[in-house]
């Protein structure tokens, strides 16, 4: 098993430098999605679709901004931990839960809007930035998820591959049933009550 998750972990590494011009060492941000996508349709009822999504990419804010030379730091710093990622949670829940009518309007487009809650926001919107400091606290010595404890006790439980083929595999499996979701909704035989 362990040579075809090197082998898959190769074609995309190649695949982002065909598209990119560089090699990285982690899943881009957009990777994170894919939890985010899988977790939001499997998770419908329970969880607000459109704060999940945004959630598993929101914490690369700080890291994208010093990427781009917007700001000089460790790209891991105070929002990939578990206190910042917290934090950050509740300011994101706060933005979505005041907008989430537009963001209703969106959703109505592909069959996903749901009814304001402040609990399925707030539980997706911890969920998505929870799961995007474990994914990278896997692959990255320079964080510290527990700050202000020293230490990472999550890197290397995962093969760089398998936490890859998570990222993919989510939005696969998330794209399967959303389709199977969108079919339904589309005949009439799934009604949105949440």
């Amino acid at each position: 098993m362990s040579v075809i998750t090197d082998q898959l972990t190769i074609v995309l590494m190649v695949t982002i430098k065909w598209i990119c011009g560089y090699y990285l060492d982690m899943p881009l941000t957009p990777y994170h999605l894919g939890v985010g996508v899988f977790l939001g349709v499997a998770l419908l009822r329970w969880l607000d679709f459109p704060t999940l999504c945004i959630a598993t990419m929101i914490v690369d804010i700080r890291a994208i901004a010093i990427y781009f030379g917007l700001f000089t730091g460790n790209l891991h710093g105070p929002l990939h931990t578990v206190l910042g990622g917290t934090l950050l949670a509740g300011l994101l829940a706060a933005i979505m839960f005041k907008t989430k009518p537009l963001w209703n309007r969106l959703s109505a487009l592909f069959g996903l809007a749901q009814k304001r809650s402040l609990y399925r926001i707030v539980t997706a919107s911890l969920i998505g930035i929870y799961s995007h400091l474990i994914l990278d606290a896997i692959m990255h010595a320079d964080m510290q998820p527990l700050y202000p404890l020293t230490g990472n006790p999550l890197l290397g439980v995962l093969h760089l591959s398998d936490v890859y083929i998570i990222c993919v595999a989510g939005f696969f499996f998330g794209g399967i049933f959303y389709l199977i979701h969108l079919y339904r909704w589309k005949t009439g035989r799934f009604h949105m009550s949440y």
